[in-house]
């Protein structure tokens, strides 16, 4: 009984300690260690969440298998509710907890002999657990990836696929039958978003958009302002949306597409996934990280960095909930991701930032600060951000609108030299300056 409460008073320290910094590791919830790559994640609840596989790590060795893991209790417990052979899995939408969709392929090596690649569209009604094929092409003696990478379902019979060879394909019975669309410019397709039966975007290979307004029948042509690789495209009604990809572009229209404006955090990042729960909370997972904005893209913060973790997929059921994946990592929050709480209940009587703890650091260190009633006693905009030596501003810890208290939050200086650094708290007229010392 004592080792058993000394156990769990160690999980809840060590979770608390992970907290700090919004984002949970849950990699070694899962039931069995594995090789393969974690390719796609889908938050259905607060609790209920899926995550699938592509393949091994060296995928030539055996590729076309793939496993499904589930949590019913907000990633305490992960099983392995499916695993199969004959196709792997790029991608997963879960309608809901009965009815999937889940798309991807399959490639055979032969070293001597040729190469023969296809795509797959399988189909569960029981919550993920059996899988049937409900669309297969096989293509032999090709040298290039065909699998489908995208998926966009409206309801349990209407959806669609696209595919790495430019292909997109929509089902309006369940995945019965299968028609193809064309778009007019030819490209390998990486993303496909619906936002009702009849609006819908692609994305891909040079920086392509193309778009539908009559469910597909039709693809028209955007002009992205980019030719770089577009790896994740997102709307939240007919007129927002957003498109990410490699060197750094994030890309943002409230005109259903006509213009697409840049909103760049870092010209050298690769992103790969995108997940917006309204038209101002959104992140973004990518090469090593995820970022985050509290106002609609204009601003975007780092919640999330591991070196070893290349994140592929990313998803959200509400503005607190989510979780993220990518090589052999999942990570999930309840805090939005954010490394900010509340440390009390009394109420402020003046703004006032307080000097950081520890100072000297390394390589991390905490910032309270307090705000008092204003703006009709419910708070406002809040941005922190920290400056080098030069005066150069280098993060931005808080962006986002807070009500009256006192908060705290962690800086991880990881990523900076040794030396003396600033940190500002602006909010309403009041603007407040420390500085602090980085010493490794």
């Amino acid at each position: 009984m004592k080792k058993s409460i000394l156990i769990f008073i160690f999980l809840i320290i060590s979770n608390y300690s992970l907290c700090q910094t919004g984002w949970i590791n849950q990699s070694t919830c899962f039931p069995s260690n594995n090789n393969h790559t974690y390719s796609s994640i889908y938050a259905l609840s607060s609790s209920v969440c899926y995550m699938t596989t592509r393949h091994l790590s060296t995928p030539m060795l055996d590729s076309n298998n793939y496993m499904i893991f589930k949590t019913s209790n907000a990633g305490l417990n992960w099983s392995l509710i499916s695993q199969g052979n004959g196709y792997y899995i790029r991608a997963v939408q879960f309608i809901n907890e009965n009815t999937a969709y889940a798309v991807g392929g399959h490639y055979y090596y032969y070293p001597t002999l040729e190469n023969d690649y296809g795509q797959v569209v399988t189909k569960s009604t029981n919550g993920g657990v059996n899988w049937v094929i409900v669309f297969e092409i096989d293509m032999p003696l090709i040298n290039y990836s065909i699998e489908y990478t995208s998926l966009s379902f409206f309801d349990a019979n209407t959806g669609w696929v696209c595919a790495m060879d430019g292909g997109i394909r929509k089902t309006t019975n369940g995945g019965i039958n299968w028609t193809a669309q064309v778009t007019p410019t030819t490209f390998n397709k990486t993303s496909i978003r619906f936002a009702n039966s009849q609006y819908g975007w692609v994305t891909g290979s040079g920086g392509n958009i193309a778009y539908t307004t009559n469910g597909g029948v039709n693809w028209l042509m955007q002009t992205s302002g980019t030719t770089n690789k577009l790896n994740s495209v997102l709307f939240i009604d007919l007129n927002t949306g957003w498109a990410c990809g490699q060197g750094g572009s994030i890309l943002k229209t409230v005109n259903s597409g006509t213009n697409w404006i840049f909103q760049n955090y870092n010209t050298t990042d690769v992103y790969n996934s995108l997940a917006f729960i309204n038209s101002n909370s959104g992140w973004i997972a990518g090469n090593n990280k995820v970022i985050a904005t509290t106002n609609g893209g204009n601003n975007w913060t780092e919640q999330l960095s591991n070196s070893n973790a290349s994140f592929e997929s990313i998803s959200f059921c509400s503005t607190q909930v989510g979780w993220v994946c990518g090589s052999r990592s999942v990570y999930a929050t309840t805090s939005g991701g954010t490394n900010i709480k509340k440390t009390g209940t009394n109420i402020p009587g003046a703004f006032k930032l307080y000097q950081n703890y520890p100072n000297p650091f390394n390589p991390v260190t905490k910032i309270m600060f307090d705000i008092p009633p204003f703006e009709g006693g419910k708070g406002g905009m809040l941005v922190l951000k920290v400056y080098n030596i030069l005066g150069k501003e280098i993060e931005t810890l808080v962006n986002e609108k807070k009500s009256l208290g006192t908060y705290e939050i962690t800086f991880d200086g990881n990523r900076f030299a040794s030396g003396v650094y600033f940190y500002t708290l602006f909010i309403d007229k009041f603007s407040e300056t420390k500085k602090m010392l980085i010493l490794k």
